[in-house]
């Protein structure tokens, strides 16, 4: 009777030391498939980004040519649509420049806002990182848009 109740025992605890570890399995899964879905978002959104940060010298230089464009204008009424272009083309540029500086500055980083992502649902983190994909987009095309017209205009 003994060695019933032994194994019996020994048989029961082995059955939940299996579910538990079926269970451990389970949760790390799902650990995973959050993880992994999270990160190729935020892999995708700092791709976005490092696709047009590269730019702002370049957006610098053509800042710099037009202000040096603008020095050199004559003082007459007739060059004053052309100044105006040039300001308005400025503008524009340090728009993009901004935009961008002010994202990455609000953008919260994996390595730096740790807690955040630690501490936030799957679906929170989703939407934020769509979110935050949605403005990269927004400052990628102010920072293009603007370069690729102050170019065209330096070439008239």
């Amino acid at each position: 009777m003994f060695q019933l109740k032994t194994i019996a025992f020994v048989a029961i605890i082995s059955i939940l030391a299996c579910c538990a570890c079926n269970s451990t399995q389970k949760s790390k899964e799902s650990s995973t498939e959050k993880i992994s879905s999270v990160d190729s978002l935020y892999e995708l959104v700092i791709a976005k980004h490092d696709s047009v940060m590269p730019k702002i010298s370049s957006l610098e230089g053509l800042q710099q040519k037009l202000r040096n464009n603008l020095d050199t204008l004559p003082k007459a009424k007739s060059s004053f649509a052309r100044k105006d272009s040039i300001l308005n083309l400025l503008t524009d540029l340090q728009k993009g420049h901004d935009a961008m500086f002010d994202w990455m500055d609000k953008f919260k980083n994996k390595y730096t806002a740790e807690e955040f992502y630690k501490n936030s649902h799957e679906a929170e983190l989703i939407n934020y990182l769509k979110s935050e994909e949605t403005k990269i987009e927004e400052v990628a095309r102010l920072m293009l848009g603007s370069m690729e017209r102050a170019e065209m205009f330096l070439k008239e």
